[in-house]
């Protein structure tokens, strides 16, 4: 349900729309929401932004270029609907987010009630941990984000049961670094990363020729200026140099 849900006691049976309208009705939300902005009064009690209007403009012109990634496989050609929506967010005058300062971020304060959900999931189990498949990968790539994806310790094998887990808990690396999932640990929602790397398949497509702010006319320096952004986001140094080493 979308075009009749939120309705209360005024619908309690709302009906489900098809995937192509909901995509469409939230493209022209985003659109209003950023309209919606301009001449506005500041927010009030904004745990995101802070009341910041123009980093929540980025944030709406990310997530259509997302979206419209998203239909990619039902419209592909250029100028196609999925085309025209990633151009008309990639060429907006207010800008998406292309620095870690933009991240659409929750900022945990700790304590009893406002944690971490890492911090909970460990807080009296440990049999989570970080898949083998995925360090195997960074491994093979010399990617040192594996430091800040997962604590020390071998990863958990693909196959192995539950009970498996629980037998030997701590002989697991967990789920990330020690320090990224203390109870005051940041979450990142959207990041600069996933937003330039959206930036670089949409330019690669032949969607977009350029976007403009910021300025960006080829895919390889979106993607590469993306790889950095990741390296920059979870603390770890090297990234300008992994980015245009290759695996």
């Amino acid at each position: 349900p979308y075009s009749e849900s939120l309705k209360a006691a005024g619908n309690f049976t709302p009906a489900f729309d098809m995937q192509l309208d909901i995509y469409k009705k939230m493209f022209a939300d985003l659109k209003e929401g950023i309209s919606g902005f301009d001449a506005g009064l500041k927010m009030q009690g904004d745990i995101m932004y802070a009341g910041d209007p123009a980093k929540w403009k980025k944030l709406a012109n990310t997530l259509r270029m997302q979206l419209a990634l998203r239909l990619s496989k039902r419209y592909p050609a250029p100028g196609g609907l999925a085309a025209t929506e990633f151009a008309a967010a990639a060429a907006d005058p207010a800008g998406f987010i292309a620095t870690n300062a933009d991240n659409f971020t929750l900022n945990y304060p700790g304590g009893a009630a406002y944690r971490h959900p890492w911090y909970d999931i460990y807080d009296g189990r440990s049999d989570y941990a970080i898949s083998k498949t995925l360090t195997d990968i960074l491994s093979n790539m010399g990617d040192a984000r594996r430091n800040a994806y997962g604590s020390t310790g071998a990863a958990f094998p693909y196959g192995l049961k539950r009970e498996d887990a629980i037998k030997e808990p701590l002989s697991y690396a967990k789920v990330l670094a020690d320090s990224k999932r203390d109870q005051a640990s940041p979450v990142v929602v959207i990041s600069a990363a996933s937003s330039l790397l959206a930036v670089a398949e949409g330019l690669e497509r032949g969607w977009a020729t350029a976007t403009v702010s910021p300025a960006y006319t080829s895919a390889k320096t979106a993607y590469e200026d993306g790889i950095k952004a990741s390296f920059d986001q979870w603390g770890i140094a090297g990234g300008a140099a992994y980015s245009v080493s290759g695996p």
